[in-house]
């Protein structure tokens, strides 16, 4: 695997709670036995969001 166009965003300011975006594609290294087309056709995109605002669980 490689992460590839990793990127990050802050967002938040004094009256929100700060957050951070992470957006960032996997993608399958060539290796032994893995067709060539199966890692060309083989990406996930991933985003998430990380925020300082706590939940409390009941």
């Amino acid at each position: 695997m490689k992460i590839t166009d990793l990127k990050f965003y802050i967002t938040g300011g004094d009256t929100n709670a700060n957050k951070v975006t992470l957006k960032m594609t996997l993608e399958l290294m060539p290796r032994a036995g893995v067709p060539a087309s199966l890692v060309r056709a083989t990406k996930l995109e991933i985003q998430t969001t990380f925020s300082e605002r706590f939940y409390k669980i009941q």
